[in-house]
């Protein structure tokens, strides 16, 4: 059995130093494709990060009546962060409210009442849920009338934005990539089948069944899955690396993230090495026997 395994895996090797040419055009194709496809999916991934970000800092202002006792302010407070998409929420006394601005202003605090009324400080799991949120929460009797809800509907509007337009291009244009890539393996493994009509008709003279023929050329096209996406994540850190610095050079306000290159080989490199086995497996069948049916 090792025997057997150890045979299959030198003749995918094998295979591919003698045909370096087939190899390398599988090689690049399978990186060019991953490393489009796993810029995407880095983009996609920052992102998604970033308008998470700033989502969970998207908050709302509800003011208070101004006769509302402290209890049912508080009361009110527990009941709104106990509503669907409000991750937490916090109440800003009057007093301390009047202070800052008693010291923005530099007012003096004699003979002046505190006009500020009690507010609270809604902040939003998912920010798309706000305006819900807000109609719910300006009926409550505890809030001010007819206008104690206040936040950015601006911002509201593009975080949603943001966040629709980021799923569906992810959606539309990773599956095309993902599409696109696997025709251009199955393609190059199809052709490293044709072109080695030779050494299958060899290999069926010495008694070689139909899966110990398969299974190397599948082992090549996972070979060379892997290796391509071994190279696209290197692709991926060398073009980061670039466009950080060119960004950096004309502004410093901008912070990129480290790229996680390991994390990014591995998931890269498997990747490749799955898609090829798919698309090998594909791609060999058909023309295999095509191939091995002439022959006899």
């Amino acid at each position: 059995m090792l025997d057997r395994i150890e045979f299959l895996i030198s003749e995918a090797f094998t295979a591919l130093r003698r045909n370096g040419l087939m190899t390398f055009a599988a090689v690049t194709t399978a990186a060019a494709s991953l490393f489009l496809l796993g810029g995407l999916g880095y983009v996609y991934y920052r992102v998604s990060g970033f308008t998470a970000n700033v989502s969970s800092k998207f908050e709302i202002d509800v003011f208070m009546r101004m006769d509302l006792p402290r209890p049912q302010a508080l009361d009110a407070a527990a009941r709104i962060k106990a509503l669907p998409g409000v991750r937490n929420v916090t109440l800003l006394p009057k007093e301390q409210a009047w202070k800052e601005w008693q010291e923005k202003l530099n007012l003096s605090p004699e003979g002046i009442d505190n006009p500020l009324p009690d507010k609270l400080k809604v902040m939003l799991n998912d920010p798309t849920k706000a305006d819900a949120l807000a109609s719910s929460i300006q009926l409550m009797p505890e809030v001010y009338q007819p206008r104690g809800v206040e936040y950015s509907k601006d911002a509201q509007r593009l975080i949603d934005l943001m966040m629709s337009l980021v799923r569906w291009l992810g959606l539309a244009c990773g599956g095309v990539l993902f599409l696109t890539a696997g025709i251009l393996i199955h393609n190059a493994i199809r052709l490293t089948v044709i072109a080695r009509r030779r050494e299958i008709r060899i290999m069926q003279l010495v008694g070689a069944s139909y899966s110990t023929i398969w299974i190397p050329f599948v082992i090549e096209g996972m070979i060379q899955g892997m290796i391509g996406g071994f190279l696209a994540a290197f692709l991926l850190w060398a073009a980061q690396g670039g466009i950080q610095r060119f960004i950096e050079g004309i502004t410093s306000q901008i912070a990129f993230p480290p790229f996680p290159l390991w994390t990014i080989v591995g998931l890269l490199s498997a990747t490749g090495a799955i898609y090829g086995f798919f698309c090998s497996a594909f791609a060999v069948r058909e023309p295999l026997r095509q191939v091995i049916g002439a022959l006899r």
